[in-house]
């Protein structure tokens, strides 16, 4: 057996029904794209949303990450939305930036 080619790298995923898994056969989390990436993936995914709800609510949406181990930081942060919320992506950026500025 061959390591995970990212083993190591923490990464946390926010995005549309398609990262949350929308589709997929009883949502099987585990068949989605942020775990073929890595299957210890943290998706924060929200299925029929836009960036609008994490770029506000970042702090306590992070809150419920406490109980995972080494949650304080990620080396990867994926954001799938579409770029019609620009203004809103950027807002969300700069609050993961100031939370976590080495990912």
């Amino acid at each position: 057996s061959h390591p995970h080619p990212h083993s190591g790298l923490k990464f946390l995923f926010f995005g549309t029904s398609r990262t949350y898994g929308e589709g997929l056969q009883e949502r099987i989390i585990e068949k989605g794209f942020p775990n073929l990436i890595h299957p210890e993936s943290i998706n924060l995914a929200i299925g029929g949303s836009n960036p609008a709800y994490p770029s506000v609510c970042l702090y306590s949406m992070m809150q419920r990450l406490e109980n995972i181990e080494d949650a304080a930081s990620f080396d990867v942060i994926v954001l799938e939305y579409d770029d019609l919320f620009h203004d809103v992506i950027l807002s969300l950026i700069d609050r993961l930036k100031i939370r976590y500025p080495f990912a």
